[in-house]
Parts: C-alpha cells; sequence; structure tokens
C-alpha cells in the first residue's frame, strides 16, 4: 500500500512538473480570404450557372447569400429548388513563404451542398 502511495506522489510530481514546461507546438497561423461578417465581406470573382444574372462573371462580397444579391432563382419554399443552378467562385491570393512546406487546411465557416474546391486550377 505504501509503495502505491508513494508512485501516485511521484505521478502528481511529474505531472506539476510537465505543467509547468513551456509548450513548442507551432502557433496557427490565419489568413482571412473572405471578411469576418456581414458587415465587412471582401469582394470575390463570382458567376451563377442559371438564372437571374448568370452566364458572366463579376463580384460579389462574401460572405453572404448570392440569391439575396440578385443572382439565380431565390425558391426557397416558394417551390422546387433548381439542382443544375450553382454558384461559382474565384479568388487569387498570396501564401506566405513561411508556410512552405507545412500542411495548410483551408476551412469554410459555412457553404452548401456539394461544395467542390479547386487550387491553381
Amino acid at each position: 500500500m505504501m509503495c502505491q502511495i508513494q508512485k501516485l506522489k511521484w505521478l502528481v510530481l511529474a505531472l506539476v512538473c510537465l505543467a509547468r514546461v513551456p509548450a513548442f507546438a507551432q502557433a496557427t497561423e490565419v489568413q482571412y480570404l473572405t471578411g469576418q461578417g456581414k458587415d465587412d465581406p471582401v469582394k470575390w470573382d463570382f458567376q451563377c450557372t442559371r438564372g437571374h444574372h448568370s452566364g458572366k462573371w463579376t463580384k460579389i462580397g462574401v460572405p453572404s447569400n448570392w440569391e439575396l444579391q440578385g443572382f439565380g432563382n431565390y425558391s426557397y419554399g416558394f417551390g422546387k429548388e433548381d439542382v443544375e443552378e450553382a454558384g461559382l467562385y474565384r479568388r487569387t491570393f498570396a501564401v506566405p513563404a513561411a508556410w512552405r512546406q507545412r500542411r495548410v487546411f483551408i476551412v469554410f465557416d459555412g457553404s452548401m451542398t456539394e461544395t467542390e474546391v479547386k487550387v491553381n486550377g
């Protein structure tokens, strides 16, 4: 019994010591490609494939809802959704040189169904 208590004391002491060691984990770096809310959108190239204002590249603020900006066919709750209609977004950006040879994630706060991402083509 005394041996188990002694081991437990050493384990607690080791955990306390480890908690005081500074972490050497790499800090997460973030580069926003869009605005951070509805009040600060960033302009992206945009094209709607069908409906209103479709078939030509234009600019649209991101984040936003392209149907509420007059593109495509706004059909929520009014009828059958046009499954052939799609919004195409295009954005050019530079990746910091310090990110070379690192694993990089593209993170979406929200996107519609069947989202497809292409990088460099």
